[in-house]
């Protein structure tokens, strides 16, 4: 068991400059599109409330509320009342800021162990929030892959794609190099280091509405 020399204090600082960084870039100002989206403003329906919860895993750790994902199998009878508060978020646009807070459990990746950058944040969040957000995200998946928003080159968090096929493809460019009597193919491997936590989410915002989704 790994027991790391690091303050509250230090484990704080390093979260807060991870999750919060600033951005100095400037963006254009965004217009109203041409071709508005209403898929993340189409009413909720119980039939997606009852998919989200059905995708929940049991036997996990409850978020900050203490609401474990066994509550809402169980509880069937709860789905209309969810359905009628996430469509009040929906038309409000009003996402609740309870929402926003998480437990956060670092597990050890390698290196120091005294080193907060050596693990990986996991985020404890509330399990009606995850059920909201499946359903959002699962929208936003289907128009993505329907407008061919992402290129076809990602296999990375994409149903029915893997490394798998990138793994095929890059066999071939190196089989066609060698039947080609080329000696030498180069490849650039790039590992981004938090990518997930760097994302600019102002300019993520403005591509998303440039492409008619509203906030």
């Amino acid at each position: 068991m790994i027991k790391p020399n690091i303050s509250l204090a230090d484990w704080k600082k390093h979260f807060e400059s991870l999750l919060n960084q600033s951005t100095t870039a400037k963006y254009d100002k965004v217009h109203e599109p041409t071709d508005y989206c209403e898929i993340t403003d189409t009413p909720i329906t119980e039939k997606e409330i009852q998919e989200a919860i059905r995708h929940l895993k049991r036997n996990k750790a409850s978020g900050w509320d203490g609401i474990p994902a066994e509550v809402l199998k169980n509880a069937r009878y709860i789905i209309p009342f969810l359905k009628a508060f996430f469509n009040a978020l929906l038309d409000a646009g009003y996402f609740p800021k309870p929402w926003c807070m998480s437990i956060i459990v670092p597990l050890y990746k390698k290196g120091n162990a005294d080193e907060p950058g050596n693990y990986r944040g996991v985020s404890l969040l509330s399990v009606v929030s995850k059920v909201f957000t499946y359903i959002l995200n699962k929208r936003l998946t289907e128009w993505a892959e329907e407008q061919s928003v992402i290129a076809k080159e990602q296999a990375g968090v994409r149903s029915d794609h893997s490394t798998v096929d990138h793994i095929f493809t890059f066999i071939a460019i190196i089989q066609k190099s060698m039947s080609q009597g080329k000696r030498k193919a180069y490849v650039a491997f790039i590992d981004y280091e938090k990518a997930f936590d760097s994302v600019d989410r102002t300019c993520l915002w403005s591509l998303l509405c440039k492409r008619g989704l509203s906030r």
